[in-house]
């Protein structure tokens, strides 16, 4: 891997709906085994979605977009992230979004690494799972040790705040309906 600041700063894109983001996740194990837990994460997110994130201590800033299909010069939200990346740049840029969204804001954002849309175009073999979809992007970036690592993970809050929040037993059981790709990941 090319030599990087330290901590090593990470700009994510995929700004997608709720299962899109939750598969994309799938990133965020790796990097901090590829970089180090103090690796710095921000992700860009569609409005809405950066809430999934909020007590997830992994994630650093959430540039949440109230409108993803506006190029660059009219969109305020992208323009921040821009001039964000002007004052502190990022080590690494990763475009997990396969359209063309986001091709604007992967020219204009300062980094020293760039992978995905524009720069690498990556076809989704059919019927593999989202998560393999995604490796494929991101395995530019990441070794083999880290990618063994990569499959969906949300951090929230603690069990004992759940717990008093919403009046929990002592026993309880959370059901995550999943494909039998994400079963297996997780078991």
């Amino acid at each position: 891997m090319p030599e990087v600041s330290r901590p090593v700063r990470v700009l994510v894109i995929r700004a997608g709906a709720l299962g899109d983001t939750v598969c994309a996740s799938s990133i965020i194990e790796p990097l901090r085994i590829e970089f180090g837990e103090d690796v710095h994460i921000e992700w860009v997110a569609k409005s809405g979605m950066g809430g999934l994130f909020a007590a997830d201590p992994r994630i650093k800033r959430v540039h949440e977009l109230k409108n993803r299909r506006l190029p660059l010069p009219f969109n305020a939200g992208k323009r921040t992230i821009v001039h964000h990346s002007r004052q502190t740049p990022f080590d690494y840029v990763i475009n997990l979004e396969l359209g063309p969204l986001f091709n604007d804001l992967m020219r204009h954002v300062d980094a020293r690494h760039r992978t995905g849309m524009p720069f690498h175009y990556f076809a989704e073999p059919p019927e593999a799972h989202a998560v393999v979809n995604l490796q494929l992007i991101y395995r530019s970036v990441l070794g083999p040790d880290a990618l063994a690592r990569a499959w969906p993970s949300l951090r929230g809050l603690p069990e004992e705040t759940l717990r008093q929040r919403f009046d929990l037993p002592a026993s309880w059981h959370v059901l995550v309906p999943a494909t039998a790709t994400s079963a297996r990941a997780i078991a």
